[in-house]
């Protein structure tokens, strides 16, 4: 019976290191500056996003800046706002797009 509870143990210590491991290993992936590409809107040239280590992040459109939090889940990537969350897609590893209402979608390149 202790033996039994010892591997029951390590084996949920294992899978939840694992996780762990696996889930920073894929945040670190897209931590860095996406630039905003393809046509820009007038004013809207030098818009990006920074996604962080520490899950906080920075989208700059135009000439303001709004601060968030991010995690992944699969291919998406969830920016939690203060007004809710926007949710983008992740292609490559090195493209953010983000879907807009009336069908514009906004993409940005990791630089």
């Amino acid at each position: 019976m202790l033996n039994s509870r010892i591997i029951s143990g390590f084996c949920i210590f294992f899978l939840f290191t694992f996780a762990v491991l696996v889930s920073c290993t894929q945040r670190d992936h897209y931590i860095g500056t996406y630039k905003i590409e393809g046509e820009a809107s007038p004013g809207s040239e030098g818009d990006y996003i920074l996604l962080r280590e520490n899950g906080e992040g920075m989208w700059r459109v135009k000439n303001d800046e709004f601060a968030f939090g991010w995690d992944l889940k699969y291919d998406k990537l969830y920016l939690h706002t203060k007004g809710g969350v926007v949710i983008g897609k992740l292609k490559d590893g090195k493209v953010i797009e983000i879907a807009l209402p009336g069908s514009r979608v906004m993409s940005f390149r990791k630089q």
